[in-house]
């Protein structure tokens, strides 16, 4: 072969090569900056999280490990300090922490270090906001707390609220919860939400005192991953237990048209639980009636339509003064039981309501159970996700940055 000729021919190639590629980056760069995304969006995208308990007018028990500072709303350093250990108190004048008062009715707290924050006996990572909410008279009525912390910690936190993180076999289960919590977070702040509830309204949050080594090896195996459907974030709904299989969220009331990854799927028998029975006080159906505006006690409960695996998908009301129909898990959170997969109804004497009935939940999406249950056969959190959100891809935010807050 002759060398005078190869070299110049391949460095040509190689020239070609290095242009394509650095075409591409500019192409990337100019993409994120085209909407508006900086080089560390990803590294300090955060999710605010309101802590429910503390959203009241009481003293709120306040320790603040290690060196800490107060910022005003404008990031103005106010105060300062190593390590506090008081209340976070509301008096006629505002706020106050300990002995300082604080003017600005909006503030953060920031700690240095790792968890460096707790409150009563509950510790955790993050910056805290806090607000000072007044009322009709204009005076300071309660706090509002909200934690902001990265998107990786509160995923962490939410796994080891939603799931228990030492069960047997469970690794998969986890890093399948881990992916449907991190997609549903992302899609409700998507959605227009300003914080999530650190509670069953959107997904339990557990502190730093509940960490588990398997729950920190879930999020770091499936680290940024959410599920997308025609490259929208999917309404990744998960629950306990469905039943004999998870239910169409469309028929549920949930969606107001057919999402084919949610759309239902059968459970492993190996996650069937046991019948329950609950029982419904005869004030708490008065209390329904009342506020659905049908007179002031109900006189009889119709199952209309049911899933294919049995559970209330529509039923009807009937006061001494109208009646009104409800979707089935409409009619489950007003009367308490842990699903509406009802397979019985008894009226009592004293005017209460018997419901015998099976599995916990919506039903809708992952279940909890099923997916222990297959991460026990040895299936991969992939084919497990897969399983309960048929046709949905798996993808890392990294690659798309604008699916974060």
């Amino acid at each position: 072969m002759n060398s005078a000729k190869f070299i110049p021919r391949f460095a040509g190639l190689f020239a070609l090569l290095f242009l394509i590629w650095l075409a591409s980056q500019l192409h990337d760069s100019q993409g994120l900056a085209a909407r508006g995304l900086s080089a560390d969006h990803i590294e300090h995208a955060e999710i605010p999280v309101r802590m429910g308990k503390w959203c009241s007018p009481k003293p709120i028990p306040l320790q603040l490990i290690g060196h800490w500072e107060l910022y005003s709303q404008s990031d103005e350093l106010l105060l300062a300090g190593d390590s506090f250990d008081g209340f976070l108190r509301l008096e006629p004048d505002g706020a106050h922490l300990g002995s300082w008062s604080v003017s600005p009715e909006i503030f953060s707290i920031q700690t240095h270090g790792d968890a460096g924050i707790r409150l009563g006996s509950r510790t955790y990572r993050g910056r805290l906001e806090v607000r000072v909410l007044r009322d009709k008279k204009n005076l300071p009525s309660k706090f509002e707390l909200i934690l902001h912390l990265p998107i990786e910690d509160y995923i962490l936190g939410v796994v080891c609220g939603e799931m228990a993180t030492r069960s047997d076999g469970g690794m998969e289960a986890l890093k399948a919860q881990a992916i449907a919590a991190r997609t549903y977070a992302l899609w409700r702040l998507a959605g227009g939400r300003q914080s999530l509830s650190d509670g069953p309204a959107d997904q339990r949050f557990e502190s730093v005192d509940f960490e588990t080594d398997a729950a920190r090896e879930a999020i770091a195996a499936t680290w940024g991953e959410v599920l997308l459907w025609n490259e929208r974030l999917l309404p990744a709904w998960y629950h306990a237990a469905p039943g004999i299989r998870t239910t169409n969220a469309h028929d549920a009331g949930f969606l107001q048209k057919e999402l084919p990854p949610l759309k239902g799927s059968e459970e492993p028998p190996e996650a069937w639980e046991n019948p329950w029975t609950f029982t419904v006080s005869a004030e708490r159906l008065d209390a329904l009636a009342l506020e659905k505006g049908i007179g002031s006690w109900v006189s009889r409960i119709q199952l209309l339509e049911r899933d294919p695996g049995g559970r209330i998908l529509e039923a009807r009301v009937d006061g001494e003064s109208g009646s009104i129909r409800l979707f089935g898990e409409q009619l489950r959170q007003a009367l308490g039981p842990p699903s509406a997969l009802w397979d019985s109804l008894q009226p009592l004497a004293d005017g209460g309501l018997e419901i015998r009935g099976r599995g916990r939940g919506h039903g809708i999406g992952l279940s909890q159970l099923g997916a222990l249950a297959l991460s026990r056969k040895g299936l991969p959190y992939s084919s497990i996700l897969a399983h309960y959100y048929p046709g949905a891809e798996i993808v890392s935010y990294h690659q798309y940055p604008a699916l974060l807050p």
